[in-house]
């Protein structure tokens, strides 16, 4: 098991991707951290990872948050003793088919502090702990829908070009401490997510 004796921090683990990653994280021998706004999804994860063996803390975190962010880490590092891996998975969409001239101020605000400043946040509180051991993966869910300009989804598109333009930032900051940051885009993956999106 590749992972064995890290711990690993998911966030929006209870579902959807963050799902398949916490128990992708945990079957390769890590431990795993469980932030996310619905906690009861978070919990039901946790309880498969502790089927697998793993030590487990699910949370119920708002990653928009400074304040929630923070005790995140506080008390990941109370129950696993450290961090080593930091999954920046939350994410959220308004529907798709909306051109940006009926998209509310509101939406871009929602979307933006969900996609793109929770990522922002988590990396800043979770970096110094990695400076700290010169050690540490952090890896971001963005979207193909950022690179491709997606028409359909403006601010989710606008959002997760964020991420990718904050990765390329965080990395090149942190690649002397031996961290590495990286950013994944998936395409659309047919999750609970996406069929609420779709209905």
């Amino acid at each position: 098991m590749r992972l064995t004796g890290k711990v690993a921090v998911v966030t929006g683990g209870g579902s959807g991707i963050g799902r398949g990653i916490a128990l992708a994280m945990a079957r390769e021998g890590a431990d795993v951290s469980i932030p996310d706004i619905q906690v009861l999804n978070a919990e039901k994860v946790a309880g498969e990872i502790k089927a697998l063996g793993r030590k487990v803390v699910a949370m119920k975190t708002d990653v928009t948050s400074a304040a929630d962010v923070k005790a995140m880490v506080d008390r990941t590092r109370e129950a696993l003793g450290k961090i080593d891996i930091l999954v920046n998975n939350a994410g959220m969409a308004s529907p798709p088919g909306m051109p940006f001239t009926n998209n509310t101020e509101e939406d871009w605000d929602r979307t933006f502090a969900v996609n793109t400043k929770s990522v922002f946040l988590c990396c800043k509180a979770v970096a110094p702990h990695l400076i700290e051991r010169k050690a540490g993966r952090i890896i971001n869910i963005a979207s193909i829908a950022g690179p491709i300009a997606a028409l359909t989804m403006p601010p989710y598109s606008v959002a997760k070009m964020g991420v990718i333009t904050l990765t390329r930032i965080v990395a090149k900051e942190l690649a002397p401490h031996g961290i590495t940051v990286n950013a994944i885009c998936p395409g659309v993956l047919y999750t609970d997510f996406w069929q609420k999106l779709a209905a």
